[in-house]
């Protein structure tokens, strides 16, 4: 079913199921004459597009609440909070670490909580992009829609080349090297396969990959409150908030303790970062760089909002799902942090820096390695490896405290599940592109080619086609050719802060647009299904900061010495996407604005009796329902 502008489709009535069993002999242009050209026939992909075309098979409402939980919480949890967050404590320190995730985070729960309101109501589908069309513009829902698709699409051999890369952490496996390439064949035709079964295979496969990582995870935190306490063998010691400490620093050998770093010093390797802006501008600063990194780890919440167009009873799933994200950032993102922000120096030399790639790091090696010994954490052997800005384990904070404590054969698992984490988390990758591209061509946005699904509701033809670029993953195998992917991947860093931020802008809208309406029951009646707290505040709030921390996020380039013309292009290439996308539709289709009064409020609606609500009010849970929705909020 192929829609235009802002007109939403109606998933209820995609399955059409008067096509389900039709004769592919009864096609026209299809009627073999022998069993030859039968043959020739069944493999003309002319044919199978023509067949697809006239059964018009759609994506299918297939997953239940449960699958939609660990979706929501699954596509977020990857080598973003247990890798990349080594840049920001080695920038900002174990405080300054934490105000950014909490800075980050406060945008997630306000998008998050302002989608579930609008869908609430009305139980949209299509996508980031069909909800910007529908509130805001046609021209504004295909740009973020496409900087989301090309985000994402980047993303998943970015996380099937960190998969492989992980690997180096053990040495008889010789990556990087020859066998490289045919581990990221094996990783990239699993993540693919997931990817081309049922909707319920993939949903199945996210809901128990997802109870294992935060097994995984919790397991870790409670293994750091543990190790903090002095209870983790041989060494038995005692850290508390030592590393927070900042009378416990010794300048003279370049060791600075403290809840911030001493100065914001971008090009520190380890050598106490005494060389940068100091004072309030520079702990402000900190604070500001790794609330930009933090967003890395937040990206794939949303995910739940595109999932939710194949849940059998989205009106109940998708909140169901986003409300509970509160919880679980608070619990499974803020507590992780400040307890790995305990039980690790932020000024390790060994922790991911934010310039990855390091020309002169030859020359610090010995002073490096003598801060580590300083310190006490030279107790395992390791290969610390940069392969054109991927890293092994080696460089994650989890790792780095695990191998102080001494436990190196532990350390050695721990990164074997940073190499999960990066593996599932392209399977996600290539579900959201590929839900993406399918939505946008629905929306008439994207080629109808990629509206193409098979019987069983698969968008086939979109997961092909963005799964392909998941060979770009084999640059990998070269160091130089590495490089130029991981500049690709740089320039996307700041998308899920312009999607945020263009969900914030649509709930705003809608808000407005509410007001408008008083055949529609309003947000002050009592019965209104679920309102979010704080709004327009909240949405307002998570817009701005959104947006300052994407105008925000290269201003390094800005500071004394510092300018990069590759880094201003890389900080910035998704916001140039988006003009240059938005700019360019608004030409060729002649979009406007709509107006507040115009905005569609009634398209995919229902219609629910008043009555329903006041019964869903009043109705008093069993204390088994609320004992399992306890459960529910962390798991």
């Amino acid at each position: 079913m192929v829609v235009s502008g802002q007109e939403q489709v109606d998933y209820d009535f995609h399955r059409i199921d008067q096509y389900q069993n039709i004769d592919p002999q009864e096609v026209p242009g299809s009627k073999p004459s022998s069993a030859f050209w039968s043959f020739l026939n069944s493999i003309n992909p002319l044919r199978i597009i023509r067949i697809q075309r006239a059964n018009r098979y759609q994506i299918q409402r297939k997953l239940n609440v449960r699958h939609l939980h660990q979706i929501a919480l699954g596509g977020t949890l990857g080598v973003g909070l247990l890798l990349s967050s080594g840049k920001a404590f080695s920038i900002a320190g174990p405080l300054g670490c934490l105000l950014g995730f909490v800075i980050t985070g406060f945008i997630v729960i306000a998008t998050m909580l302002s989608f579930c309101e609008i869908v609430t109501l009305i139980p949209l589908c299509g996508g980031v992009s069909g909800i910007a069309s529908r509130f805001v513009d046609d021209a504004f829902g295909f740009a973020l829609g496409v900087v989301y698709w090309v985000t994402y699409m980047v993303s998943f051999p970015s996380e099937i080349t960190a998969s492989s890369i992980m690997l180096s952490f053990y040495p008889n496996l010789k990556v990087p090297g020859p066998n490289t390439a045919g581990w990221i064949t094996l990783f990239y035709f699993f993540t693919l396969l997931i990817n081309l079964f049922d909707i319920r295979v993939y949903g199945e496969f996210e809901y128990y990959s997802t109870i294992v990582k935060l097994l995984m995870l919790v397991g870790l935190m409670i293994y750091m409150i543990i190790l903090n306490r002095g209870g983790s063998p041989p060494l038995h010691e005692n850290i508390g908030f030592k590393y927070w400490n900042t009378e416990l620093s010794d300048i003279s050998k370049k060791i600075t303790f403290g809840p911030f770093r001493p100065t914001f010093d971008i090009d520190d390797k380890g050598l106490g970062s005494l060389n940068g802006i100091g004072g309030n501008t520079g702990r402000f600063l900190q604070v500001l760089i790794s609330s930009v990194i933090a967003s890395y780890a937040y990206v794939g919440t949303e995910i739940v909002i595109i999932a939710g167009s194949e849940s059998r009873n989205p009106r109940q799933a998708i909140p169901s799902a986003t409300k509970n994200i509160f919880y679980r950032i608070v619990i499974f993102y803020l507590v992780a942090i400040f307890l790995i922000g305990l039980n690790v120096y932020s000024g390790d030399p060994r922790l991911l820096r934010y310039f990855s790639s390091d020309n002169n790091k030859a020359e610090h090696v010995a002073e490096e390695n003598a801060i580590i010994a300083m310190i006490g954490a030279n107790h395992c052997d390791s290969e610390i490896i940069d392969w054109g800005g991927f890293s092994n384990g080696n460089k994650s904070p989890w790792v780095i405290a695990i191998q102080s404590a001494g436990l190196c054969s532990f350390a050695s698992a721990v990164n074997a599940f940073l190499l999960y984490f990066a593996l599932t988390a392209a399977s996600s990758q290539l579900y959201a592109s590929s839900r993406t591209l399918y939505f946008m061509s629905i929306q008439n946005k994207a080629p109808s080619c990629f509206s193409l699904c098979t019987k069983r509701g698969v968008p086939y033809m979109s997961v092909l086609f963005t799964g392909s670029f998941g060979l770009l993953s084999y640059l990998a195998v070269r160091d130089n050719t590495v490089l130029v992917f991981e500049r690709m991947v740089s320039v996307c860093s700041t998308a899920g802060l312009l999607v945020w931020s263009g969900m914030c802008l649509s709930f705003i809208r809608f808000y407005y647009a509410l007001e408008l309406r008083p055949d529609i029951i309003s947000r002050n009646d009592d019965d209104y299904p679920y309102r979010s707290p704080f709004q327009p505040y909240l949405a307002y709030s998570g817009l701005i900061l959104g947006m300052f921390l994407v105008f925000a996020s290269g201003f390094v380039v800005f500071l004394k010495n510092e300018w990069s013309t590759a880094f201003f292009i890389s900080s910035y290439g998704c916001l140039f996407l988006f003009v240059i996308c938005y700019v360019g539709y608004k030409i060729c289709r002649g979009t406007k604005t709509h107006r507040l009064d115009q905005v569609d409020l009634d398209s995919g609606r229902r219609e629910i009796d008043r009555v329903i609500w006041e019964d869903e009010k009043n109705y008093v849970s069993s204390f088994r329902e609320i004992l399992i929705k306890g459960i529910n909020l962390l798991v």
